[in-house]
Protein backbone atom coordinates (compact mmCIF):
# COMPACT_ATOMS: atom_id res chain seq x y z
CA UNK A 1 0.00 0.00 0.00
CA UNK A 2 3.00 2.29 0.61
CA UNK A 3 4.54 1.72 -2.86
CA UNK A 4 0.99 2.50 -4.06
CA UNK A 5 0.59 5.53 -2.38
CA UNK A 6 3.54 6.71 -3.76
CA UNK A 7 2.79 5.98 -7.54
CA UNK A 8 -0.10 7.95 -7.09
CA UNK A 9 1.94 10.44 -5.63
CA UNK A 10 3.92 10.58 -8.75
CA UNK A 11 1.00 10.29 -11.38
CA UNK A 12 -0.38 12.89 -10.08
CA UNK A 13 2.53 15.23 -10.21
CA UNK A 14 3.31 13.62 -13.92
CA UNK A 15 -0.24 15.22 -15.05
CA UNK A 16 0.00 17.94 -13.31
CA UNK A 17 1.54 20.17 -16.19
CA UNK A 18 -0.40 19.11 -18.82
CA UNK A 19 -3.51 20.93 -16.82
CA UNK A 20 -2.35 24.06 -17.98
CA UNK A 21 -3.04 22.89 -21.84
CA UNK A 22 -6.90 22.80 -20.35
CA UNK A 23 -9.41 25.48 -21.92
CA UNK A 24 -9.08 27.78 -18.70
CA UNK A 25 -5.73 26.53 -17.46
CA UNK A 26 -3.90 29.75 -19.79
CA UNK A 27 -5.53 32.76 -18.40
CA UNK A 28 -3.62 36.10 -18.87
CA UNK A 29 -4.94 38.94 -17.27
CA UNK A 30 -3.68 42.62 -18.07
CA UNK A 31 -4.25 45.65 -16.27
CA UNK A 32 -5.01 47.83 -19.91
CA UNK A 33 -6.08 46.72 -23.15
CA UNK A 34 -4.10 49.32 -25.05
CA UNK A 35 -2.01 47.84 -27.41
CA UNK A 36 2.11 48.32 -26.88
CA UNK A 37 1.53 49.89 -30.75
CA UNK A 38 -0.40 52.41 -30.24
CA UNK A 39 1.88 53.33 -27.43
CA UNK A 40 4.57 53.68 -29.96
CA UNK A 41 2.85 55.18 -32.89
CA UNK A 42 -0.11 57.15 -32.05
CA UNK A 43 0.22 60.39 -31.66
CA UNK A 44 -2.43 60.63 -29.13
CA UNK A 45 -0.58 57.98 -26.60
CA UNK A 46 1.38 61.43 -25.36
CA UNK A 47 -1.92 62.02 -23.43
CA UNK A 48 -1.85 58.33 -21.92
CA UNK A 49 -0.91 58.30 -18.00
CA UNK A 50 3.11 58.25 -17.61
CA UNK A 51 2.98 56.81 -14.26
CA UNK A 52 3.69 53.45 -12.74
CA UNK A 53 0.51 52.26 -14.25
CA UNK A 54 1.08 53.79 -17.43
CA UNK A 55 1.28 51.67 -20.74
CA UNK A 56 4.56 52.15 -21.56
CA UNK A 57 5.69 51.18 -17.96
CA UNK A 58 3.50 48.11 -17.95
CA UNK A 59 4.56 46.94 -22.01
CA UNK A 60 8.65 47.57 -19.94
CA UNK A 61 7.50 45.36 -17.07
CA UNK A 62 5.97 42.29 -19.37
CA UNK A 63 8.96 42.20 -21.39
CA UNK A 64 11.15 41.82 -18.33
CA UNK A 65 9.32 39.17 -17.00
CA UNK A 66 9.55 37.19 -20.59
CA UNK A 67 13.19 38.07 -20.58
CA UNK A 68 13.47 36.18 -17.04
CA UNK A 69 10.81 33.62 -18.04
CA UNK A 70 12.93 32.63 -21.10
CA UNK A 71 15.64 32.09 -18.83
CA UNK A 72 14.40 30.05 -16.43
CA UNK A 73 12.71 27.76 -18.64
CA UNK A 74 16.12 27.54 -20.78
CA UNK A 75 17.98 26.58 -17.05
CA UNK A 76 14.88 24.03 -16.80
CA UNK A 77 15.51 22.57 -20.35
CA UNK A 78 18.66 22.13 -19.37
CA UNK A 79 18.42 20.56 -16.23
CA UNK A 80 15.72 17.95 -18.21
CA UNK A 81 18.13 17.82 -20.71
CA UNK A 82 21.29 16.25 -18.49
CA UNK A 83 18.68 13.81 -16.88
CA UNK A 84 17.30 12.04 -19.97
CA UNK A 85 21.05 12.17 -21.02
CA UNK A 86 21.50 9.77 -17.93
CA UNK A 87 18.54 7.65 -19.01
CA UNK A 88 19.51 6.92 -22.24
CA UNK A 89 23.03 5.63 -20.39
CA UNK A 90 21.04 3.76 -18.35
CA UNK A 91 19.00 2.01 -21.45
CA UNK A 92 22.09 1.70 -23.26
CA UNK A 93 23.66 -0.21 -19.99
CA UNK A 94 21.05 -2.50 -19.66
CA UNK A 95 21.34 -3.41 -23.40
CA UNK A 96 24.85 -4.34 -22.90
CA UNK A 97 23.89 -6.76 -19.74
CA UNK A 98 21.19 -8.09 -22.20
CA UNK A 99 23.85 -9.08 -25.08
CA UNK A 100 26.39 -10.26 -22.62
CA UNK A 101 24.12 -12.73 -20.42
CA UNK A 102 23.02 -16.51 -22.35
CA UNK A 103 18.98 -17.91 -21.78
CA UNK A 104 19.00 -20.00 -18.22
CA UNK A 105 16.65 -23.14 -17.32
CA UNK A 106 17.77 -23.81 -13.59
CA UNK A 107 17.67 -28.10 -13.34
CA UNK A 108 16.69 -27.93 -9.69
CA UNK A 109 13.98 -25.24 -10.19
CA UNK A 110 10.17 -25.60 -12.07
CA UNK A 111 9.50 -21.84 -13.58
CA UNK A 112 6.19 -22.23 -13.68
CA UNK A 113 5.71 -23.19 -9.72
CA UNK A 114 7.36 -20.13 -9.30
CA UNK A 115 5.60 -17.84 -11.51
CA UNK A 116 2.22 -19.50 -9.71
CA UNK A 117 3.23 -18.32 -6.01
CA UNK A 118 3.81 -15.25 -6.90
CA UNK A 119 1.04 -14.55 -8.71
CA UNK A 120 3.04 -13.64 -12.34
CA UNK A 121 0.41 -14.35 -14.89
CA UNK A 122 2.75 -12.93 -18.31
CA UNK A 123 5.65 -14.61 -19.71
CA UNK A 124 9.24 -14.03 -18.89
CA UNK A 125 12.63 -14.69 -19.62
CA UNK A 126 15.14 -15.66 -17.44
CA UNK A 127 18.91 -15.24 -18.34
CA UNK A 128 22.36 -15.46 -16.75
CA UNK A 129 25.29 -13.33 -17.16
CA UNK A 130 28.86 -14.39 -18.57
CA UNK A 131 30.64 -11.86 -17.11
CA UNK A 132 31.22 -10.57 -13.16
CA UNK A 133 28.66 -8.06 -14.00
CA UNK A 134 25.97 -7.34 -12.40
CA UNK A 135 26.81 -8.53 -9.15
CA UNK A 136 22.76 -8.87 -7.98
CA UNK A 137 19.89 -9.65 -9.80
CA UNK A 138 18.10 -7.36 -11.94
CA UNK A 139 14.48 -7.29 -13.53
CA UNK A 140 13.43 -4.81 -16.70
CA UNK A 141 10.52 -4.43 -18.83
CA UNK A 142 7.18 -4.46 -19.25
CA UNK A 143 5.33 -6.49 -21.82
CA UNK A 144 7.71 -9.68 -21.33
CA UNK A 145 10.05 -8.88 -18.06
CA UNK A 146 13.74 -10.23 -18.10
CA UNK A 147 15.21 -11.82 -15.01
CA UNK A 148 19.29 -11.50 -14.94
CA UNK A 149 21.09 -13.14 -12.75
CA UNK A 150 23.91 -12.82 -11.85
CA UNK A 151 27.09 -15.29 -12.94
CA UNK A 152 27.57 -16.79 -9.87
CA UNK A 153 24.03 -18.06 -9.46
CA UNK A 154 24.81 -20.73 -11.59
CA UNK A 155 26.19 -22.19 -8.14
CA UNK A 156 23.38 -20.62 -5.63
CA UNK A 157 22.00 -23.52 -3.47
CA UNK A 158 17.79 -24.03 -4.56
CA UNK A 159 16.51 -22.61 -1.85
CA UNK A 160 18.55 -19.06 -2.39
CA UNK A 161 17.60 -19.06 -6.29
CA UNK A 162 13.95 -19.43 -5.33
CA UNK A 163 14.22 -16.61 -2.96
CA UNK A 164 15.31 -14.49 -5.70
CA UNK A 165 13.57 -15.05 -8.48
CA UNK A 166 10.10 -14.77 -6.24
CA UNK A 167 11.83 -11.22 -5.24
CA UNK A 168 12.54 -10.20 -9.14
CA UNK A 169 9.02 -11.99 -10.37
CA UNK A 170 7.15 -9.61 -7.27
CA UNK A 171 8.94 -6.75 -9.50
CA UNK A 172 7.81 -7.89 -12.59
CA UNK A 173 4.01 -8.36 -11.44
CA UNK A 174 3.86 -5.07 -9.24
CA UNK A 175 5.46 -3.22 -12.80
CA UNK A 176 8.14 -1.82 -11.40
CA UNK A 177 10.29 -1.20 -14.84
CA UNK A 178 6.93 0.88 -15.37
CA UNK A 179 6.54 2.46 -11.94
CA UNK A 180 10.47 3.43 -12.20
CA UNK A 181 9.95 4.46 -15.89
CA UNK A 182 7.11 6.76 -14.18
CA UNK A 183 9.52 8.08 -11.38
CA UNK A 184 12.30 8.94 -13.40
CA UNK A 185 9.93 11.04 -16.29
CA UNK A 186 8.75 12.86 -13.05
CA UNK A 187 12.09 13.57 -11.57
CA UNK A 188 13.15 14.61 -15.14
CA UNK A 189 10.53 17.43 -14.89
CA UNK A 190 10.52 18.45 -11.26
CA UNK A 191 14.53 18.07 -11.09
CA UNK A 192 14.79 21.10 -9.33
CA UNK A 193 12.58 20.66 -6.56
CA UNK A 194 14.08 17.90 -3.72
CA UNK A 195 11.38 16.70 -2.40
CA UNK A 196 10.52 15.13 -5.75
CA UNK A 197 13.74 13.18 -5.99
CA UNK A 198 13.30 12.10 -1.81
CA UNK A 199 9.73 10.45 -3.55
CA UNK A 200 11.88 8.94 -6.05
CA UNK A 201 14.39 7.14 -3.89
CA UNK A 202 10.89 6.25 -1.32
CA UNK A 203 9.41 4.62 -4.16
CA UNK A 204 12.47 2.81 -5.15
CA UNK A 205 12.52 1.60 -1.16
CA UNK A 206 9.21 0.63 -1.12
CA UNK A 207 9.29 -0.85 -4.04
CA UNK A 208 12.18 -3.27 -2.76
CA UNK A 209 10.20 -4.02 0.70
CA UNK A 210 6.98 -4.80 -1.37
CA UNK A 211 9.19 -7.35 -3.38
CA UNK A 212 10.60 -9.03 -0.28
CA UNK A 213 6.42 -9.04 1.49
CA UNK A 214 5.88 -11.12 -1.58
CA UNK A 215 8.53 -13.19 -1.23
CA UNK A 216 7.19 -13.68 2.88
CA UNK A 217 3.66 -14.35 1.63
CA UNK A 218 4.74 -16.78 -0.95
CA UNK A 219 5.70 -18.62 2.00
Amino acid sequence: LRHLAWVTALCVLFFLPFLALLPNGNIVRMRFAIPSVLVENDPASIFLPTGPDSPARVTADHQSGSALMSRLVGAWAVGVCAISLQGLCAVFGISLLHRRSVCHVPKSIALDKISSKVGMQRNWELRISTEITPPVAMTWGVVRPVVLLPKEAAIWPEQRLEAVLLHELAHARYNDSLSQILAFTVRAIYWFNPAVWLAVRALRVEAEMAADDAVLHSG
